[in-house]
Order: C-alpha cells, then sequence, then structure tokens
C-alpha cells in the first residue's frame, strides 16, 4: 500500500511540474515561424492516452531546442482555435508536425505516438 501511495505522489509531481513548459496553440502558433511546432492531439477518454501524454514529456525533455511542443485536449477551449484551422482526426491521440506559419506537415500516428523512441525519429527526419 505505500509503495502504491509514493508512485502515485510521485506520478502527480512529474506531471505538475511537466505541465509548467507546455504551451497553449495559440501561443505556440504565434512561434511557430522560428521552429517547428509538434502538436500532441488528445482526448481524456481515449485509449492509452496516459501512456502517449508519458512518451510526450520524453520526446519534449530530448527535442526541447528543436520544436515548440503543445498538448491539445479536444475538450479544452484553446481546441477551438486548432479546429477553426485543422480538421481533429478520431484516431487520438496523435501528433501533428507543422512547419512554420503553422503549414501541416506531417502526422504521426498513434502508434509511434505511444513510444519516444519512434516519435523522436521520426521528428528528427521531420527536420531534414
Amino acid at each position: 500500500m505505500k509503495k502504491l501511495i509514493v508512485f502515485l505522489a510521485i506520478i502527480i509531481v512529474c506531471s505538475l511540474s511537466a505541465n509548467a513548459a507546455v504551451m497553449s496553440y495559440k501561443s505556440a502558433s504565434a512561434k511557430n515561424g522560428s521552429k517547428p511546432m509538434a502538436v500532441l492531439v488528445y482526448a481524456d477518454w481515449a485509449e492509452q492516452v496516459d501512456t502517449a501524454l508519458l512518451q510526450y514529456k520524453k520526446t519534449e525533455k530530448k527535442l526541447s531546442k528543436l520544436y515548440n511542443f503543445v498538448e491539445l485536449n479536444i475538450a479544452h477551449e484553446d481546441a477551438k482555435a486548432f479546429n477553426d484551422v485543422y480538421i481533429i482526426n478520431i484516431k487520438l491521440p496523435y501528433i501533428l508536425l507543422l512547419r512554420s506559419n503553422g503549414k501541416f506537415s506531417m502526422l504521426i500516428s498513434r502508434d509511434c505516438a505511444l513510444s519516444s523512441s519512434c516519435t523522436v525519429d521520426k521528428m528528427r527526419t521531420f527536420l531534414r
């Protein structure tokens, strides 16, 4: 029981500190001219969303100097601005990679989004 409580406390602390660096879609769009944007599109009810968020955080730590990172919960107010420009795919979660000026360039499917090594490889290839 103690191990479970300690584990849950660690997860809560990590998620609180990790969310501090996440940009909103609007602020990342404003900075999209300087570097590409990676948008994790998800919903709280989506299959394996916790795994996708954890792997996305790992990817962000590795590539934070090369990309602006956004987590977009489709139930959040920020999704309205996103959905005015892009279509939200129903196979959540997934990652969109956007070049300068918000030009859609690549979709990283749910299968790859669940693995930080797969995501990092695709994102590094995208930069070339």
